[in-house]
């Protein structure tokens, strides 16, 4: 009896399996024969929304901050998306 494929969770909520890994190796290794990719930009977006983003800073005691990180990873995402969509959402 073979036993089953663990699966993985990225944290953006998407799974995998070991089977997954591998199949992606061979494609490493052939070169990614087929795919296209975009052209690639370090660092992080520069705009995220309508137009150019401005990054802020705000100071949470550690209650709110847990709150926050609590929030973040339940939704599999980020602090300053969460921080965006309740802002999106009033």
């Amino acid at each position: 009896m073979t036993k089953p494929d663990r699966v993985y969770t990225t944290a953006s909520g998407a799974t995998f399996t070991e089977a997954d890994v591998e199949q992606w190796g061979t494609e490493a290794d052939n070169g990614f024969e087929g795919w296209e990719f975009g052209p690639s930009r370090p660092g992080r977006p520069l705009s995220v929304g309508s137009d150019t983003a401005e990054p802020i800073t705000i100071r949470l005691d550690s209650n709110r901050r847990r709150k926050l990180d609590t929030i973040a990873a339940q939704h599999h995402v980020s602090r300053a998306q969460v921080v965006r969509e309740l802002i999106d959402a009033a």
